[in-house]
């Protein structure tokens, strides 16, 4: 098991929460992926992604989500110093790994749960999840502003599959 995992997986864990409750009312900002996920097609269409920092701002993730009413997909860019990275340039990606300070990306689905707050709102998550990582590839930002993050990555999976991407990421809070 990843030594990072326990704290990737709470701030996962909050940023996918924040981004499902926001899915429906954020601006539109594509985001795609396509490949080969436990041995089968994947495909992933995002009207929203999201992108949210922490590390005092340092590192960020995008995540990009899609359901219906049987299914959470969801994939994640980890960005370890995004404000680093060079924009129109090709960076390696890696496999997330404790002091590896290169990009990484994970891939999970699982079976939709909706709970709903005590206020109307809806949280979705998901049960009895697959889950990959990259363990190389490429990642090329091509915009880095206060109002998106956008890029691109082709990554492979440690499940023998891959994913090729493209994303617009709107800042949450």
């Amino acid at each position: 098991m990843r030594d990072h995992l326990s704290v990737f997986t709470l701030v996962l864990v909050k940023v996918v929460a924040l981004a499902l409750v926001l899915l429906s009312s954020a601006c539109s900002a594509p985001g795609a992926v396509e490949g080969v996920f436990g041995g089968e097609d994947f495909t992933l269409q995002c009207a929203t992604p999201l992108s949210k920092t922490f590390a005092s701002g340092r590192d960020s993730v995008v995540v990009l989500s899609e359901y219906d009413s049987e299914t959470l997909r969801t994939v994640n860019l980890q960005i370890p110093r995004f404000g680093e990275l060079p924009v129109g340039e090709a960076v390696e990606v890696g496999g997330g790994d404790t002091g590896d300070a290169r990009p990484w990306v994970d891939v999970v689905v699982g079976e939709l749960v909706v709970d709903t707050r005590s206020d109307g709102v809806e949280i979705i998550s998901s049960e009895n999840a697959k889950r990959a990582w990259s363990v190389g590839g490429t990642l090329i930002l091509e915009d880095r502003t206060n109002d998106a993050l956008a890029g691109t990555f082709a990554v492979e999976l440690d499940d023998g599959g891959f994913l090729d991407g493209t994303f617009v990421a709107q800042p949450s809070l």
